[in-house]
């Protein structure tokens, strides 16, 4: 199973600053996936943790739960005059079976929904118009960030998201909108589990109504923080988050560029086999989610000459 669902290999990272972390990752990555033709299922950052990688929530979620069985028994395995490794040969052919290459390519080609693998964050989505919302994107595949201050509800909601999810997964963070530094704990914790945002929804929103004698200050105070500086708060951090992905992808993406200019006809690196990568921690991948087949939808590399390429 180890072999199975984390391959034979893996990268470890050792480095004392977050900078050398990062460029360490993503020499480790690139280098890993040039000379074996795919990305790693498994990073390990020392002081960090573990990275699990894989083409949805479940399949990641798998790696993780094989690869931390893996690192016990290998601990345990000390008390009983240590471990015994497998053969190379026979650790090749389990790597490259047949049988299991051809399960991994029937699930990677499976239709899913129209935001399958995606992540989404809904404000206000423990209950009513919000919780709808992020239902209807549950079903097509997303993985949900349900963002609210009813913990409680937010909780409950959750906890019947997951009963209903497939290889998507969804998760409560309790934020409070009309706040920065929640907003902020609300892109760490998402970008922790998913490893990217692909779309905010600013749901949340409150009503206090009454005419200009009956409507207290403070009341006004609280409708317009919740209704109109929360929408500019949650667009604000939500667009400036992924276009810092972008900027990563497309300078990737020119990478990419060179390294088939430089090594013709090498250029195929499985790309979604990089889905979920924790972008801020490995570099995310210039084209898991930019490409669907030979046409490019990034403007830039549509409207080149190496599109194909891409």
């Amino acid at each position: 199973d180890m072999i199975v669902y984390c391959k034979s290999e893996y990268v470890y990272v050792d480095a004392a600053s977050a900078e050398d972390v990062l460029r360490q990752a993503e020499e480790k990555i690139e280098a890993f996936a040039a000379k074996r033709g795919f990305t790693p299922k498994v990073v390990a950052v020392k002081g960090l943790g573990l990275l699990s990688v894989g083409d949805d929530n479940k399949s990641a979620q798998i790696v993780e739960d094989v690869f931390a069985d893996a690192m016990k028994i290998a601990s345990y395995a000390e008390s009983f005059g240590g471990h015994h490794a497998m053969e190379p040969a026979w650790i090749d052919f389990i790597d490259n079976w047949e049988v299991e290459n051809y399960r991994r390519k029937v699930v990677s080609s499976a239709s899913g929904g129209r935001v399958e693998g995606k992540t989404i964050i809904v404000t206000g989505a423990a209950q009513g118009f919000g919780q709808g919302i992020a239902q209807e994107l549950l079903k097509q595949g997303a993985n949900i960030v349900v963002a609210d201050l009813n913990d409680v509800t937010g909780n409950a909601t959750v906890e019947e998201f997951n009963k209903m999810a497939k290889n998507n997964k969804a998760i409560f963070v309790k934020t409070n909108v009309g706040d920065l530094d929640s907003l902020a704990s609300l892109m760490k914790e998402t970008i922790v589990t998913f490893g990217a945002l692909d779309v905010f929804v600013s749901n949340a929103g409150v009503v206090r109504a009454g005419g200009l004698e009956q409507l207290d200050p403070k009341d006004f105070d609280f409708v317009t923080k919740i209704n109109y500086y929360a929408f500019f708060y949650c667009s604000r951090l939500g667009a400036g988050r992924q276009q810092g992905q972008l900027r990563l992808r497309w300078q990737q993406v020119r990478r990419h560029r060179a390294h088939s200019v430089l090594r013709p006809g090498a250029g195929s690196v499985p790309h979604q086999s990089q889905r979920n990568l924790p972008w801020e921690l490995l570099g995310r991948s210039a084209l898991e989610r930019s490409c669907q087949g030979t046409v490019c939808s990034v403007p830039q590399c549509r409207e080149s000459s190496w599109s194909q390429e891409c």
